[in-house]
Parts: C-alpha cells; sequence; structure tokens
C-alpha cells in the first residue's frame, strides 16, 4: 500500500514538474480585429472601428458587431451571428461559427501595400 502512495506521489510530482499545467494563453484582444482579413476559400471580411462589418468588400452593406470575451456577434436585421474567435499571432485569426457548424476558418491579416 505504501509503494502506490508513493509511486502516485512521485508520478504527480513529475507530471507537474514536466509542465502539465503550463499552457499557451490564447488571445482574444478585440483590438486586434480592426482591419481587413483574407481566407482564400472565404474570401475577405471587414471590421471596422466603428463597430462595423462586412463580409462582401465589392458591396456597400455593413453590418454592426459587437465582441464579448472570445465571441463576435453580427447584426444582421433579422438574426445575429454569433462567432467565436481567437488569434493564432497578430496576422492569423481563427473564426467558428457558433451554430450550425463545427469548423474553423483560418483568415491572414491583409497588410496595406
Amino acid at each position: 500500500m505504501i509503494k502506490k502512495v508513493c509511486f502516485v506521489l512521485i508520478a504527480a510530482v513529475l507530471f507537474i514538474a514536466a509542465g502539465c499545467g503550463e499552457t499557451e494563453k490564447t488571445d482574444y484582444d478585440a483590438s486586434k480585429l480592426i482591419g481587413r482579413w483574407h481566407n482564400k476559400y472565404s474570401g475577405d471580411i471587414i471590421f471596422r472601428e466603428d463597430g462595423m462589418f462586412s463580409d462582401n468588400i465589392e458591396s456597400d452593406y455593413w453590418n454592426p458587431y459587437t465582441v464579448e470575451r472570445m465571441f463576435i456577434y453580427v447584426d444582421k436585421d433579422l438574426y445575429t451571428d454569433e462567432y467565436s474567435f481567437r488569434f493564432e499571432d497578430d496576422d492569423t485569426l481563427i473564426i467558428a461559427p457558433c451554430r450550425g457548424g463545427v469548423y474553423e476558418i483560418e483568415y491572414k491579416r491583409v497588410k496595406d501595400e
């Protein structure tokens, strides 16, 4: 019995020492959303500082959006689209719809040329 307890304690100490709790901090900084983002399959999306969003750069139609913690809410008049988001780095945005899908879309920031 004592051997089992010692083994479990040693295993726990090694597990903790190896970095079990060492996780990378997920970045949800909403201020980084501002700008134009591109995905080769989905096209471009734009987040403006005035709280407006567009997923069609050819159109002049913009939808208001809000950000709360790790969620983006885009008001589409009759309904609201809800997305989760995170940043892989300053120039890589990952967006996933909260309803109707279990996929993520990776966007790259479009830099001014």
